[in-house]
């Protein structure tokens, strides 16, 4: 089979042990999905871990930004430039406090939305018209402190669902790269 495209597929997090199971992870949650299934190793490559996978016929960089959710667009802007891809190649997969716990919502643009990641991207890049799936991780009451919510490990209550979000995520990027944004926007929307 022919290769016809390559994404560059970012999931957002934040390095080390300390951020593993957290709301703010569910981007690096989906990227080490997407690489075990295809047992694709990780290695690294100075802002960020890089994998290599494919789906039907489209090559995936799939990237975990090693600067801190803060700091992504730097991590994004150099691998962009290192593989020679345009805004058209990009997808971000993040976290949203904005929408329920286990809802996804795919974008083709669209600002930051109180994201510090996707503002960061958005600050390097300069533009906004990369695709993003927003991975929903508000409960169903405000949290007192959101940052100490999005920064602290999902409750063993909330695990499965958490999983779930994420297998859904996965989904989520497989359908963008195969079939297109509209399709996944029609389907997860």
């Amino acid at each position: 089979m022919s290769i016809s495209c390559k994404k560059l597929v970012v999931g957002l997090g934040n390095p080390g042990l300390k951020y593993k199971n957290t709301p703010h992870n569910l981007g690096f949650e989906v990227m080490n999905s997407l690489a075990k299934e295809d047992h694709a190793g990780w290695s690294e490559r100075n802002l960020a871990q890089l994998a290599e996978t494919q789906i039907e016929n489209c090559r995936l960089v799939l990237v975990k930004p090693r600067t801190y959710m803060n700091l992504s667009g730097q991590a994004v802007k150099f691998v962009m430039d290192e593989f020679e891809l345009s805004m058209e190649d990009l997808v971000v997969v993040c976290d949203d406090m904005a929408l329920p716990l286990g809802k996804i919502r795919i974008r083709g643009r669209g600002s930051a939305g109180g994201h510090n990641g996707l503002k960061s991207i958005i600050e390097c890049l300069s533009r906004n018209d990369f695709v993003r799936i927003r991975l929903g991780v508000a409960p169903e009451s405000k949290p007192e402190d959101m940052a100490d919510y999005v920064l602290t490990p999902f409750p063993g209550s909330l695990r499965d669902t958490a999983e779930q979000l994420a297998r859904q995520g996965k989904e989520a990027v497989k359908m963008v790269c195969s079939l297109g944004l509209h399709r996944a926007m029609d389907h997860f929307n």
